[in-house]
């Protein structure tokens, strides 16, 4: 973990890549993704969260909140119960603050995903390019064929 924050009352944290932040929380505190994907382990919590820019979640359990960034930097706003409306969301739930992050996340995710499947095409036929060349055979001979 990088860093502990021992009482973040309102404030922007920047997850690099890959990394992860503790946060000491309270029972209605939000964690609101501004960009990226954010994984969030709970203490005494047996269950995980993975969210997206756009989405907040408001904390339901007490104690340390481990929030890892997920394919890329992320930015997480932190709000404390006492700076929030009483009531506006219910503790251990997530709730849709903008449909425009969220369908922007979900583009992204969308196109990294598809860039990773052609990487993985092209990195076959190219493989099999530099072994040929590294050997001396001509494009359309074969080591067999010579």
């Amino acid at each position: 973990m990088n860093n502990t924050y021992l009482r973040a009352e309102a404030s922007r944290i920047d997850i690099a890549a890959r990394q992860a932040v503790s946060v000491q929380v309270s029972v209605g505190t939000r964690i609101q993704c501004m960009r990226g994907n954010v994984w969030v382990t709970q203490q005494s919590d047996v269950r995980d969260y993975c969210f997206a820019a756009g989405l907040t979640f408001c904390v339901d359990k007490p104690g340390q909140a481990v929030l890892t960034s997920l394919n890329g930097a992320s930015i997480v706003l932190i709000r404390t119960p006492d700076s929030c409306p009483i009531g506006d969301m219910v503790p251990g739930t997530i709730r849709i603050e903008s449909l425009e992050q969220l369908t922007g996340a979900a583009r992204q995710a969308r196109s990294d995903c598809l860039a990773g499947v052609i990487s993985r095409l092209i990195r076959g036929p190219l493989a099999v390019l530099r072994r040929l060349r590294q050997t001396g055979c001509p494009p359309g001979k074969t080591a067999r064929n010579t």
